[in-house]
């Protein structure tokens, strides 16, 4: 087994064990903001933690992929996993080519596929010869950053959020959801379900113990929540969304409350309850809110049985 592994949140560094050709550099698997070398032969991606990159999560098989490495050429193949390996969010079912800049999906986790030191190698990405391989190479987009930015308390606008380094939740809420809306253009709806789920259960769990969620995963959470509501037409997912803002004492943000208010338009579904008591809670922050906002809150009202919306 690799010196090096990467255990959820803990990586550890042992002697040198690069492929041959380390002398111009060596391929490496980053996870977030940890970087994990590859040793030539195996290594094992899974939640065991025997294997060479342990990765956390209910998604994950115990022995779920495996990279090879070998004379300086990189490979993956899923080693029959329930829930699948994906490289730049297409499923593999044989061993597939991996380049420099390719993402790997496991789970609800992602990795980039690096090459650090030496001579910068040809990327597949790029290169002339896209067409032969399996698995697309378009790679995948970077996650849109929410603007972020300071606000005076915590009863803010919705417009207006902490300026923060982005959290564990965050990363596994956008990881899940770019993951989730290629099953969802794949007509796999279900599957995007498991991706997503997980990390928005999470979020839901810490909100419920008192834990108040970054405003920026906020953020995430309710947008990610609308999505699976209308992919799946399961209308927990907004009363997900709904809930998380009331526990955390803040609005939710216009695009996220523009979807609540379209499917409440299209059908009675979600808990009419939860939804008034949010409501009337975000009455009292209203006077802060832009216009546009207010307005919004408005017409969430009109969809509410017997709301009192008196100003």
């Amino acid at each position: 087994m690799s010196s090096r592994q990467f255990h959820g949140e803990a990586f550890e560094v042992g002697e040198d064990d690069s492929e041959p050709d380390s002398s111009i550099g060596r391929f490496c698997v980053r996870i977030g903001p940890r970087q994990i070398s590859l040793h030539a032969g195996e290594n094992i991606i899974g939640r065991e933690e025997t294997c060479q990159i342990v990765v956390a999560g209910g998604l994950v098989s115990r022995r779920h992929a495996r990279i090879l490495l070998e004379s300086g050429e990189l490979c993956i193949e899923d080693l029959g996993s329930t829930n699948g390996t994906f490289v730049n969010h297409a499923r593999i079912h044989a061993r597939v080519p991996l380049y420099r800049g390719d993402r790997i999906f496991v789970g609800a986790s992602e990795l980039e596929v690096v090459w650090q030191g030496g001579m910068s190698r040809k990327s597949g990405i790029f290169g002339d010869d896209i067409q032969d391989r399996v698995t697309p190479s378009s790679g995948v987009s970077l996650a849109r950053r929410l603007d972020i930015a300071p606000r005076p308390g915590r009863r803010s606008a919705v417009t207006e959020r902490d300026a923060r380094v982005a959290p564990p939740e965050l990363e596994a809420l956008e990881s899940a959801e770019r993951l989730a809306e290629r099953m969802f253009e794949l007509g796999q709806p279900l599957d995007g379900r498991a991706v997503l789920s997980e990390p928005l259960c999470e979020v839901l769990s810490l909100a419920r113990s008192g834990q108040i969620p970054d405003p920026s995963v906020l953020d995430a959470a309710g947008r990610c929540a609308l999505k699976l509501t209308r992919a799946v037409s399961d209308a927990k997912w907004m009363d997900l969304a709904v809930e998380i803002h009331l526990l955390a004492d803040q609005p939710m943000r216009a695009e996220t409350l523009r979807q609540v208010i379209a499917l409440r338009k299209s059908a009675p579904i979600g808990d009419d309850d939860l939804i008034a008591r949010y409501h009337a809670q975000v009455r009292g922050m209203m006077g802060s809110m832009p216009l546009a906002e207010r307005l919004l809150h408005g017409e969430l009202a009109d969809h509410i049985p017997c709301a009192d919306d008196d100003e």
